[in-house]
């Protein structure tokens, strides 16, 4: 994806990532909500360039992980 605009969503209670972006580039995230996933709240990464990220709460992810002393 290239050219996008995500804004003033949830992702939260999710079993593994809240919202992920691979291979996408020239994109804005802003008051987005991502608390509380078993992984990631966001996970921007492989192939991803050029992304805004603002005004985002990312906490308490990462349960999961906790619980089996995963790093």
């Amino acid at each position: 994806v290239r050219n996008f605009l995500i804004e003033d969503c949830s992702f939260s209670h999710n079993v593994a990532n809240g919202l992920q972006i691979n291979q996408s580039s020239v994109g804005v995230l802003r008051r987005l909500v991502a608390d509380h996933n078993g992984a990631n709240g966001l996970g921007l990464g492989e192939g991803s360039s050029q992304i805004l990220v603002e005004d985002c709460s990312t906490s308490f992810n990462n349960v999961r992980g906790g619980w089996s002393a995963w790093k």
